[in-house]
């Protein structure tokens, strides 16, 4: 034989206590993921505008050997963007929080901040396509250990290319030794 007993509503259901802790802890999980997210977006775009600054040095030194005559060009790193300047032409690539840290293995000079500047290089390039410059190695501001890929130039041919990322902190390593 079967018996029914009826339930009471007391014990159907979640109290209102555990309903506001669930909701804290998903709140406080969507704001963790939140954060990473931001982070690797910001990484990605200073990735994209590294990439594309290549490829605007990759242009300058095909316009060089292509007019035989040098063409110069300026890279700058702002708060919000990596600008590069050559002949008629310049290039914006936003991405926040890029710094220039190295030229040629030498850290660079940091700059004050109400420059907004991040670092600045000249980069010529001759009519035989080659320069001067072997490397700029870029670091995330702000104290991220964020690994950014640098550009080589190859000191025979001048031929562009993105190299293996480098330490994000190079100028805490110099100033000990010198």
């Amino acid at each position: 034989m079967l018996t029914i007993q009826a339930q009471s509503g007391r014990g159907r259901g979640f109290t209102l206590l555990e309903l506001i802790v669930v909701l804290a802890i998903a709140g406080m999980l969507a704001g963790v993921v939140a954060l990473g997210i931001g982070r690797g977006s910001q990484t990605r775009d200073q990735r994209n505008a590294i990439t594309h600054l290549a490829s605007e040095l990759q242009l300058a030194r095909v316009e060089a050997m292509k007019h035989g005559e040098a063409v110069g060009v300026t890279i700058r790193a702002t708060e919000t963007a990596l600008e590069c300047d050559y002949a008629d032409l310049s290039r914006r690539f936003t991405c926040s929080g890029l710094v220039i840290s190295q030229i040629d293995n030498e850290p660079t000079p940091l700059h004050e901040p109400d420059e907004g500047m991040m670092g600045r290089v000249e980069v010529v390039f001759e009519p035989d396509g080659r320069t001067r410059r072997r490397m700029i190695a870029f670091a995330s501001g702000g104290g991220s250990d964020t690994l950014l890929p640098r550009i080589e130039f190859d000191p025979i041919s001048g031929a562009i290319e993105l190299g293996r990322a480098m330490d994000p902190s190079p100028r805490d390593q110099g100033g000990a030794d010198r």
